[in-house]
């Protein structure tokens, strides 16, 4: 072969997928924190969802009609949004105290141990 066909080879090449690369299995959709800005698997995130009638509220199921915003179930992340006002930003709307108020409590018991079930002796 001729030096631009090398070159031509070289080029044509193609790669086998790498971890992480789309390699034909199912994918996880990601979703980006609006406090820590982490990107994350959808189901590790909590959805906050404006919805049609401008109220901002928790969405449990992930599949509410409206505007959506996703947040780590943590205090920090929670504070920080809190904070950097993301949450408005985001949903274009004001966010009410009671729903900050539900999300700290979701995260304190996402962050709660489980309890261990007592042993037959």
């Amino acid at each position: 072969m001729s030096a631009g066909q090398d070159f031509l080879q070289e080029q044509v090449t193609l790669s086998a997928p790498q971890d992480g690369d789309r390699g034909g299995g199912p994918r996880t959709p990601n979703r980006t924190c609006l406090g820590c800005r982490e990107e994350a698997a959808k189901r590790t995130l909590t959805r906050l969802v404006r919805g049609l009638d401008g109220t901002v509220r928790l969405d449990r199921t992930g599949r509410a009609p409206g505007r959506g915003a996703y947040l780590h179930p943590s205090m920090g992340c929670i504070e920080l949004a809190r904070r950097r006002r993301a949450l408005e930003r985001a949903l274009k709307a004001q966010v009410d105290t009671a729903l900050w108020g539900d999300l700290e409590t979701a995260a304190r018991r996402e962050a709660a141990p489980a309890t261990a079930l007592p042993e037959d002796g």
